[in-house]
């Protein structure tokens, strides 16, 4: 192969996959921003915190329990008075949001994920258009400035309203953070980095509960854990635009500059004045926009995007479903919080040794099929075994926690780069909706205390068989272009063709009377 030919994975194995320069990027991103991802997907736990209240009358005597939130004792009764015994302040002491009102402590968080659903489909498209660094740079500044403005919220609806932007912004950040720093990293490097992540957003909820321990007052808790966001200005220096998106865009020379800084960098000996890339082929550059409509008019990518939402969706909802329907940890909440961050890392490092070398495809379903067979068995083990059916719903929740750090990788190199972005957003729609679900399958607790934990198994094990449909992309370049995803699926089929023709020779020879004969003569023997 002469320079002029070189693509962007040959110049990544020359100058560094995951050289000096690829680490600074990634580490400075994760320490900063996977940590500040989790104080806002988990605002709410401290944030709408509640606590115990006492109600006095318009006549300020004390009402007994029984009648705490009756009509006695209402918000909107002129004079009403509520005393919370907590040594913390959250929204529900602020505005009252106890009794009747105590809904819209949980709406909070639905309105912010609301925001996260829409960001998904709009931030996909953009960030596919006009470039992965523009998009990244806005989101994080908006998410910055909207969730420091409702530390200041002068009323409910206010802090709910500047919730759902942050929201918006929040989702389009960590949809874009990721394909941009996966863009600008080798792909025997991929799988661990895409593992990586997970565990310092599981840090980011240790550290979060730390601050909530000693920071008692909501407001001051939540502009804390905004201005982590103001960070977001040294990047400039910092982060590059993805190599992969300037080349389907046909920037050819940009992204030549690009890697060539990042070999600089690395202290690569490799001649910088030969790391020529070639251009993108003839109808599969930018000549051509790209659009949704691309994704569904080709029956494999369709077949493959449509795999992928049930998986995000399935994983999303056990996850969060099985963590509603396992109940408190402990009576201490900051306790709870934290071994729920600790309790996944296990998983993450138990993957990180058999990601590469297993793959990505097989590993994601053995780790749904055995997360499916652990819930289904909860509802087998007798009440009298309580400690055994605990074991298996834990067993469950850790399995799907691995697969779901995994199938962020899976997904990124399935979908070509001109569409990288866009098709990421879709799927990922499917984990908002599985959010929504899952409180939802939890509820089926009032029925049976073992019901919800069947819905998700079977969910789960369901969506392990549907994952063997899609490609392994261990070792495999990552896809430039629609064509490159196509002839990825034909050489599946081919080698599915050539398979099923040689189980078809084995047949016709074993069908032969002579050779039927002579193999029970060997039998024989």
């Amino acid at each position: 192969m002469t320079y002029g030919e070189m693509d962007i994975d040959d110049v990544y194995s020359h100058i560094g996959e995951f050289g000096p320069r690829q680490k600074k990027i990634f580490f400075f991103l994760q320490l900063t921003l996977q940590p500040f991802f989790s104080f806002h997907m988990l605002h709410m736990i401290f944030i709408g915190a509640a606590t115990d209240f006492t109600c006095f009358d318009k006549g300020g005597r004390e009402l007994p329990e029984k009648d705490q939130c009756s009509d006695k004792c209402r918000s909107s009764n002129e004079g009403t008075v509520y005393l919370y015994s907590s040594k913390f302040t959250s929204i529900m002491s602020e505005w009252n949001l106890v009794c009747d009102n105590s809904y819209k402590v949980g709406l909070v968080q639905s309105v912010f994920m609301s925001g996260v659903l829409i960001s998904a489909f709009v931030f996909g498209i953009l960030a596919d258009k006009y470039g992965r660094l523009k998009m990244f740079y806005y989101t994080l500044i908006g998410m910055t400035i909207f969730s420091t403005m409702s530390a200041f919220a002068p009323s409910y609806t206010t802090y709910v309203a500047l919730r759902f932007f942050t929201g918006f912004h929040c989702g389009g950040c960590i949809l874009v953070s990721f394909v941009l720093t996966t863009e600008i990293i080798g792909k025997s490097w991929r799988g661990l980095c895409g593992l990586l992540m997970p565990i310092f957003f599981a840090s980011g909820i240790l550290i979060y509960v730390l601050l909530a321990y000693y920071i008692h007052a909501w407001r001051h808790l939540a502009f804390v854990t905004s201005a982590v966001g103001f960070l977001g200005m040294f990047y400039y220096w910092l982060l590059p635009e993805s190599p992969r998106w300037l080349i389907a865009q046909n920037r050819i020379e940009e992204a030549e500059v690009i890697l060539r800084d990042i070999a600089r960098r690395n202290g690569s000996s490799y001649p910088l004045d030969q790391i020529k890339l070639a251009a993108p082929k003839k109808g599969n550059g930018q000549q051509k926009k790209y659009s949704m409509n691309d994704i569904w008019h080709y029956p494999y990518i369709r077949n493959l995007t449509l795999v992928q939402i049930f998986s995000w969706f399935v994983n999303s909802a056990v996850y969060y479903g099985l963590t509603m329907s396992a109940g408190n940890l402990g009576s201490n909440m900051y306790i709870s919080v934290a071994l729920s961050g600790l309790v996944e890392v296990p998983s993450y490092l138990f993957c990180i040794g058999l990601l590469n070398r297993v793959g990505r495809k097989l590993i994601i379903c053995m780790l749904m099929l055995v997360g499916g067979v652990s819930c289904m068995l909860v509802m087998l083990i007798p009440q009298a075994y309580s400690t055994f059916a605990t074991a298996c719903a834990l067993i469950g929740k850790l399995a799907i926690a691995a697969s779901f750090a995994i199938i962020y990788v899976h997904s990124a190199e399935i979908f070509p780069t001109v569409i990288r972005n866009m098709a990421l957003g879709i799927t990922s729609c499917g984990a908002r909706f599985g959010g929504i679900v899952a409180p939802m399958i939890a509820s089926l607790s009032t029925v049976s205390s073992a019901l919800p934990f069947l819905v998700f198994g079977c969910m789960a094990f369901s969506a392990g068989v549907l994952n063997f449909y899609l490609p392994e992309t261990k070792g495999q370049p990552m896809p430039e272009t629609i064509d490159d995803v196509l002839m990825m699926g034909y050489k599946k089929r081919r080698q599915e063709q050539q398979l099923s023709s040689s189980k078809e020779h084995v047949v016709k020879l074993l069908d032969s009377p002579a050779n039927s004969e002579k193999l029970s003569q060997v039998l024989s023997l």
